[in-house]
């Protein structure tokens, strides 16, 4: 019996651990146009982060340090990305979104999200987050001043979270809890931003969690485990 729960509790061990952080290779956005440097890119390129402004190569970006450790200290509109129009009659009225993908579906643990330094009146005021393990349609937006729409639906991947009805601030910050999901996208539907303005976006994202264990991996581990111990008896 005590061999057995040595079992459970070590495959417990082995299906949870302290998130890491993770990259992002790719972001789609209702509009991509390049704000004379600034553009979708400095979402998750580490531009103006920890006082690097607008660097030239991030390629070591992220760094392996947790994202609650990192900081912004840029406010300029080339580190961020302010999409240059906004959507009008959108699907769940929406002013614009966003989309990030890590590359592989991973037990999420945090989204860390810096929001507009530059200009106040072009933070999210009004967001909702979504998670896909296979985001389906996606489609770029345009580089130039025109938006294109793009639904969360159920159809095309999409799970809504509890995290809706989200407010940014003005060059601050905001850590929402996805641990309850596995996913590889994760999608930024904006509601509203803090003014008139049709322009809205992001500073920096940052992410964290842990690779999905594959289930033959974590049985042939125990089960390895489970012999050496019965030899030893």
């Amino acid at each position: 019996m005590k061999i057995a729960n040595f079992i459970i509790a070590f495959t417990a061990l082995c299906l949870s651990a302290n998130g890491a952080t993770l990259s992002i290779v790719n972001a789609w956005g209702h509009n991509e146009k390049d704000n004379f440097g600034g553009n979708l890119l400095d979402v998750y390129n580490g531009s103006g982060m920890n006082g690097v402004v607008h660097p030239a190569d991030q390629s070591t970006w992220p760094p392996a340090t947790d994202p609650s450790t990192w900081t912004n200290d840029s406010s300029a509109y080339r580190d961020e990305w302010q999409a240059q129009a906004g959507l009008t009659g959108a699907i769940n009225d929406k002013l614009g979104w966003v989309v990030i993908d890590l590359g592989d579906v991973y037990n999420l643990e945090s989204l860390h999200v810096w929001h507009i330094r530059e200009n106040s009146g072009r933070v999210a005021g009004d967001y909702d987050i979504y998670v896909a393990n296979a985001a389906l349609n996606l489609v770029h937006g345009p580089t130039n001043s025109t938006a294109v729409d793009y639904s969360f639906s159920g159809a095309n991947g999409w799970t809504a979270t509890t995290l809706t009805g989200l407010a940014g601030t003005h060059r601050g910050k905001s850590v929402h809890d996805l641990s309850a999901y596995d996913a590889r996208f994760i999608g930024i539907e904006i509601l509203d931003n803090t003014s008139t303005d049709v322009k809205v976006g992001f500073s920096e994202f940052g992410v964290t969690g842990t690779a999905v264990p594959e289930a033959t991996t974590t049985l042939l581990g125990s089960f390895g485990l489970l012999m050496l111990l019965r030899r030893r008896r």
